[in-house]
């Protein structure tokens, strides 16, 4: 490249640096080229979000190239279609660049020590968030296991109390809709479920109802995702409103069981 062909790259660089764009996590419209000093400094959580995308090889090869810290989001261009923004920024100065080779040169010019000691520490973060989580997890999975039968027993009724209300009005709904549209068997969606709860102290069987119980649920969600093409296809029949209420029924999940 020539001196010439690289002092416009630089202007084309400063300016894109210069246009406001928003932020991703407030939508406060600012300069991209104080976009990492205003996340990392008002929006910590987000940045401390991307640590854990990196795997461990990938955080080594960060440090040992200095590499600078990206940050990506995801934003809707004019066509309405997503596509994914990024960012480069110094962790030693808290500088934004909209170029990668830039941040990289800086990143192990100026601030060479600085951004190195701050990626060592992330990685170091990370590794001891990650102990944390595999901790909790361990202990979650260790709680649930050592249920008692009465406690299994409440987490069904959980568990059903919670489908029953979603799963009956997008049954009803859905056999409207196609009996509206001259549908072979609409019954057939009607909810209905097949499992009879009782409880009994026999841990063992208790942990059997609630597969069989969470299996039944399962199998009336994917009845109802499968017929779900055929209704977004009769506008004239379901509303957007009412395919909206049947999709978000279907898709909503139930709360961990408290108990």
């Amino acid at each position: 490249m020539s001196d010439s062909d690289d002092s416009k790259s630089d202007a084309s660089t400063t300016s894109s640096a210069r246009i406001a764009e928003a932020c991703p996590c407030c939508k406060k419209e600012l300069q991209a080229r104080y976009m990492f000093n205003h996340i990392r400094k008002l929006h910590p959580e987000y940045v401390k979000g991307l640590y854990g995308v990196w795997a461990d090889d990938q955080m080594d090869q960060l440090i040992a190239t200095n590499a600078p810290f990206p940050i990506e989001w995801i934003e809707m261009d004019d066509f309405e279609e997503e596509t994914t923004r990024t960012l480069w920024g110094c962790l030693g100065c808290n500088n934004t660049f909209t170029v990668e080779h830039k941040a990289f040169k800086h990143c192990n010019d100026k601030c060479k020590k600085d951004h190195n000691a701050n990626l060592r520490r992330i990685k170091k973060e990370e590794q001891q968030d990650k102990a944390a989580r595999k901790k909790k997890v361990m202990t979650d999975r260790e709680k649930w296991m050592d249920r008692t039968p009465a406690q299994i027993h409440a987490c069904i009724q959980h568990e059903i109390a919670h489908y029953d209300k979603a799963l009956t009005m997008a049954g009803n709904k859905i056999v409207r809709f196609l009996h509206a549209m001259k549908h072979e068997k609409p019954q057939d969606y009607t909810y209905l479920p097949a499992f009879h709860v009782r409880m009994e102290e026999d841990k063992k069987f208790m942990e059997r109802q609630e597969s069989e119980v969470i299996l039944e649920l399962h199998k009336w969600i994917h009845k109802y995702k499968d017929v779900l093409h055929e209704l977004w296809a009769e506008t004239e029949i379901v509303t957007h409103e009412a395919y909206d209420e049947i999709e978000k029924a279907i898709h909503h999940r139930s709360p961990i069981c408290k108990y």
